[in-house]
């Protein structure tokens, strides 16, 4: 019996599907966001709130995956740190 201990690259802890669903929906909070801000006073303060949080969720999957990549150019994809076990050819 085998037990996966980290999840495959590329999607994070949820997987492919809901990682491009939250990509998404950030987007989507981004470009209604965006047309909110340029509409009347109390509309543009959430519309800038709405623009402001889907930019951070862009960001911080940006960050995310740009530091799974390097980790797994340096050898560690999260099974052994990238060393060999005992008495394996």
């Amino acid at each position: 019996m085998t037990f996966r201990v980290s999840p495959p690259p590329g999607g994070g802890p949820f997987g492919k599907k809901v990682f491009r669903g939250m990509l998404a929906g950030c987007g989507l909070l981004v470009l209604v966001g965006a047309g909110m801000a340029r509409a009347g006073d109390g509309v543009a303060a959430l519309g800038t709130s709405l623009a402001t949080l889907g930019a951070v969720g862009l960001a911080s999957a940006a960050v995310g995956l740009l530091i799974e990549r390097r980790l797994r150019r340096g050898g560690r994809d999260g099974s052994n740190g990238g060393r060999r076990r005992p008495g394996a050819h």
